[in-house]
This record gives structure tokens, C-alpha cells and sequence, in this order.
């Protein structure tokens, strides 16, 4: 996957770690693809600086997910939980940030 950052503010965001769990919260058939199961991750996804008053784009993230699941995925709607923690630096500020959020899932199929 890929992502852009806009930082418009006059400090640079440093040393950028990213994790994420995803789990499925419900599926629309739980025998190809199991309900409150962790499917994949993104583990320590590391990002040295995102400059002050620029644009960096297409950034890459690596996203695993357990091949066990991927013939579910292609098949099987579902909703899902990202349980995200960012670590950074800005204007000498340490920021964690740990939250959880759920989106919807349509298999491609």
C-alpha cells in the first residue's frame, strides 16, 4: 500500500514508527473467514522525517497478512478492527498515540 503526507505546519514530524493489528470483527460467512480472529499486521514500519511545509508522497506500508486467511479475504465481506500505535516527534514533542478503528471490508468477488 501506499500513502501521502501533507505537513503544512513549520516542523518537521520525526522518527515515525507505525504498528497495527487487524483482527476481523464479523464476517459475512464465518467458515471461510473466522469473526474476532487477528488476520494480518504492519509491524515496525519505521519513517525517518516528513519535512516542514512539504509533501511527501506515495510512502510506502507493508501490510502481512496470515495466508491462512487470504482465500477468505477474496470471498468473504467483513468488518474489520485496526488497532494502530504511531510513535513520533514534532517541535521536540514525543507523540504516542495508540487507537483502534473499524472499516468495512467488500470482497473483490
Amino acid at each position: 500500500m501506499s500513502f501521502d503526507v501533507v505537513n503544512k505546519g513549520i516542523y518537521s514530524v520525526n522518527h515515525v514508527s507505525l504498528d497495527v493489528d487487524i483482527y476481523t470483527v464479523n464476517t459475512s460467512n464465518p467458515g471461510t473467514l473466522p469473526e474476532n480472529t487477528k488476520i494480518g499486521e504492519v509491524k515496525n514500519m519505521f519513517y525517518p522525517q516528513f519535512a516542514a511545509l512539504t509533501s511527501t508522497l506515495n510512502q510506502k506500508i507493508t501490510v502481512d497478512i496470515d495466508p491462512i486467511y487470504a482465500p477468505g479475504l477474496v470471498v468473504t465481506d467483513a468488518v474489520f478492527r485496526l488497532e494502530i500505535s504511531l510513535d513520533a516527534t514534532y517541535a521536540a514533542i514525543f507523540i504516542s498515540l495508540n487507537t483502534s478503528i473499524q472499516t468495512n471490508w467488500t470482497a473483490p468477488i
